[in-house]
């Protein structure tokens, strides 16, 4: 997501995630940092739980109207999942900052919400049918002794759906 956004052109970057991000949250958000990095950048990390958290950037709360709105405001926001994002557009609607015209956002996990006209929203997908097939192949697996091993991660090759809530920096 970093890559996509610097590639439309947007150089003040966010992430947003949980107060208590999991192992997904985190692996998001260091890729993120990553590509930025590589670019030169140095997005801003924006705790958030939505819809009633306030969002903080470094344990300090700050108002949405002061990184969306404020003297040099965001253009590019990846928020860990669709639903921080679809309600983060919400957030940019109230304020009346146009996405995608002065603000950028975009998700992850491609829910089927995502893909309404009117939230049109830029996201990962991820293979679900894959997804379904590796955990049901692994529960029968414990339950017909299969695999006695302890848990192990499986990744599994994700895609960039590009809508319209993505477009070059004003």
């Amino acid at each position: 997501m970093a890559r996509h956004l610097i590639e439309l052109g947007h150089r003040r970057l966010a992430f947003v995630g949980p107060r208590q991000p999991d192992r997904a949250d985190a692996r998001r958000l260091e890729g993120f940092l990553r590509a930025a990095a590589d670019a030169g950048l140095q997005p801003t990390v924006i705790a958030w739980d939505p819809p009633d958290g306030a969002p903080s950037v470094g344990g300090v709360v700050v108002e949405w109207s002061a990184v969306l709105v404020g003297n040099e405001p965001l253009t590019g926001i990846f928020a860990a999942n669709d639903f921080a994002a679809i309600d983060l557009l919400d957030v940019a609607d109230a304020l009346g900052v146009r996405v995608p015209g002065a603000l950028s956002v975009v998700g992850f996990d491609d829910v089927d919400m995502a893909r309404l006209r009117r939230i049109n929203l830029t996201t990962v997908s991820q293979p679900r049918d894959a997804l379904v097939r590796l955990g049901v192949g692994a529960l029968l697996g414990r339950i017909e002794g299969r695999i006695t091993s302890g848990p192990h991660v499986t990744m599994a090759s994700v895609g960039l759906t590009i809508r319209g809530s993505t477009a070059p920096p004003p």
